[in-house]
């Protein structure tokens, strides 16, 4: 993660407010790092699960955290729904998202 946008990845945590959870969604979760740096400040019980529609960042995710079972990173459109069922998780993180569209 580039150090010059780590102060504003570190206030996430208290943002997110995971006393108590069991499953942490990150939408668009790009490389990982918003999970990866939960990871850092506690919360190690949780598992975390990372969706984006780009395959070079899931597979940079994976890499990231190979070998860590609480990981698990999924290509999917999001415009296409969510692949898991209502409830699945107890808290959902959703940053540097753009809504559906063209950027043309």
């Amino acid at each position: 993660m580039a150090e010059d946008i780590r102060p504003v990845y570190e206030h996430v945590p208290s943002l997110l407010n995971a006393s108590g959870a069991t499953a942490i969604l990150d939408l668009g979760c790009g490389r990982g790092e918003h999970l990866r740096m939960l990871a850092e400040h506690a919360f190690e019980d949780v598992r975390r699960v990372g969706i984006d529609s780009s395959q070079q960042s899931i597979d940079a995710a994976r890499a990231a955290t190979e070998g860590d079972p609480r990981f698990t990173f999924v290509v999917h459109d999001l415009t296409e729904g969510i692949p898991f069922e209502d409830g699945a998780f107890d808290r959902v993180l959703c940053v540097n998202v753009r809504e559906g569209g063209s950027v043309a």
